[in-house]
């Protein structure tokens, strides 16, 4: 309901929920509760400059897109996104890294979630400082010191019976994510990892295609190739429902 009118949801979204519905023949994930990041965050050098990269948001929210369809009571944490975002979905906004680990920190201490997907693309480091107002481009040299900003799945509360990390690599073969993918599963203790591609054209950050390797815990390497996001949605909550004891 918009201005007192009833008005018909975006013809992507109906799309969208009658796929995920139609590839599992029911609400698998009905009963629930998942809590997903997506989405760049920006983390600012002035009043109008900031330090960023180019995802788009939309491997998060084609996950909760999937997983919402299939009955989850689905709660997205987005930072910077160029992609629709579901307005049926539960959506808390934020902008830097800081802010989305401080609702990650929040929401995961007022609730119980039985999934958490860290697919969101926090960036890594901000400025020691940010300098006020507009800095001058007349300079002839602008040193900036760094500071690492804080990793999101380090600051979730109740660990959840169903953890996704994900884990952005700047390479071309799909073998060279595996080590990045298992480091990361024992950092975080995750029960699934997805390590892909990116910086390459047609791939990965606002690209509609990943080029991943999704390891698991318990099974191994469970998928290594390219595919849309929306099919890798699909098999990442499949894995997820067995995980929670799904047929």
């Amino acid at each position: 309901i918009g201005s007192g009118l009833a008005k018909f949801p975006e013809v992507h979204f109906i799309g969208r929920v009658v796929a995920a519905l139609s590839r599992r023949g029911r609400e698998d994930l009905s009963g629930y509760k998942v809590l997903i990041t997506a989405g760049a965050t920006r983390e600012w050098l002035d009043k109008v400059r900031f330090l960023s990269n180019p995802s788009s948001g939309a491997m998060g929210v084609e996950i909760a897109l999937e997983m919402w369809a299939r009955g989850a009571d689905v709660t997205l944490i987005a930072g910077h996104v160029s992609v629709p975002l579901p307005h049926f979905i539960n959506t808390v906004r934020v902008g830097t890294a800081e802010e989305m680990a401080k609702a990650m920190e929040a929401l995961t201490g007022e609730r119980r979630f039985d999934v958490v997907i860290g697919a969101g693309a926090p960036v890594d480091f901000r400025p020691q400082r940010i300098f006020q107002g507009k800095i001058k481009s007349d300079v002839d040299v602008l040193n900036v010191e760094f500071k690492p900003t804080p990793k999101i799945l380090s600051h979730i509360k109740r660990r959840p019976k169903v953890l996704v990390a994900f884990a952005a690599e700047a390479v071309e073969s799909t073998a060279d994510l595996e080590g990045p993918a298992r480091e990361k599963m024992e950092k975080y203790e995750a029960d699934l990892v997805v390590a892909n591609a990116v910086g390459l054209p047609g791939i990965g950050f606002a690209a509609s295609k990943l080029r991943a390797l999704i390891l698991d815990r318990e099974e191994g390497i469970l998928f290594e190739g390219e595919k849309h996001k929306e099919e890798i949605a699909a098999f990442i909550t499949d894995r997820v429902s067995e995980l929670l004891g799904g047929a």
